[in-house]
C-alpha cells in the first residue's frame, strides 16, 4: 500500500480526481504527525516540500514510523535551465535567466526555498546515522511556454511579488510577451516548445535493522 500525504485539500482532490492503482491512496495530513503506527513504514519520501516542514518533528516521526531499515528519501530540484532548441538565435535563454534572477532577488522569495537553492538540501542533519546523496540527476523535458508559465506563475516566490505588487499589473502576462518577444519566430506563441533541464538531488537516510 501506498499512502500520499498533504496539508492542502484541493491538493487532495486533485490527486484522487486522476487515475491512480488502487492500492495508492491520498488523505490529509501532516509531515510532522504523520498517520501511520509504529515501526509500521517501508519508505518515506517527500518532493520539494521537506524545506517547509519543522524537521526536528518530521524525523522525530520518520524515526517512530519507518520499520528497521526503512528509509526517509527527501528530493527536489533547482532552478531549471531552459532553451529553445529549434531558435538557437533567439533571446529566449536570456531572458528567462533574467526573470529567474529578478524574482530570486525580492523580499517575497521564500528563505526556505533561498536555502534549497544554496544549500540543496546538505544542511540537514539526517535521522539515522546511515545516509548518503545523489547529485547525478538531470531530468531533461519536452515543454512548451504555456506550461512554463502554468509552473512558474505557482511559485511561492512569484506568488508573494504579485500579491506585494498590484500596481505592477499582469506581471504573468507580461512575462509571457516578454519571453515570445524574444523569439526569433513568434508565430507559434506560448504553443513555442521549449526544453526544460532540472537538475534534481536526493538525500536518503536509513533506519537500522536493530
Amino acid at each position: 500500500m501506498f499512502a500520499g500525504i498533504d496539508v492542502s485539500e484541493s491538493m487532495i482532490a486533485e490527486a484522487l480526481a486522476r487515475p491512480h492503482p488502487d492500492n495508492v491512496s491520498f488523505q490529509l495530513g501532516q509531515a510532522e504527525a504523520l498517520p501511520a503506527e509504529d515501526d509500521s513504514v517501508d519508505l518515506i519520501t517527500s518532493a520539494s516540500a521537506s524545506h517547509y516542514f519543522d524537521r526536528d518533528r518530521f524525523f522525530a516521526e520518520a524515526k517512530r514510523v519507518l520499520k528497521p531499515g526503512g528509509v526517509v528519501a527527501l528530493f527536489a530540484y533547482l532552478f531549471p535551465t531552459v532553451s529553445c532548441p529549434q531558435q538557437p538565435e533567439s533571446r529566449f535563454t536570456e531572458e528567462y535567466d533574467k526573470t529567474i534572477q529578478f524574482f530570486a532577488d525580492q523580499p517575497t522569495w521564500p528563505q526556505t526555498v533561498a536555502d534549497v537553492m544554496k544549500y540543496r538540501y546538505s544542511n540537514y542533519v539526517m535521522p539515522f546515522p546511515e545516509w548518503t546523496r545523489d547529485d547525478t540527476v538531470t531530468i531533461d523535458q519536452e515543454w512548451t511556454i504555456e506550461r512554463l508559465m502554468a509552473i512558474y506563475g505557482s511559485l511561492p516566490g512569484v506568488q508573494g511579488y504579485i500579491r506585494e505588487n498590484p500596481d505592477k499589473g499582469d506581471v504573468m502576462k507580461q512575462l509571457e510577451e516578454t519571453l515570445v518577444g524574444s523569439l526569433s519566430d513568434p508565430s507559434k506563441g506560448i504553443a513555442t516548445p521549449i526544453r526544460v533541464s532540472s537538475r534534481s538531488f536526493i538525500v536518503m537516510s536509513r533506519k537500522p535493522l536493530v
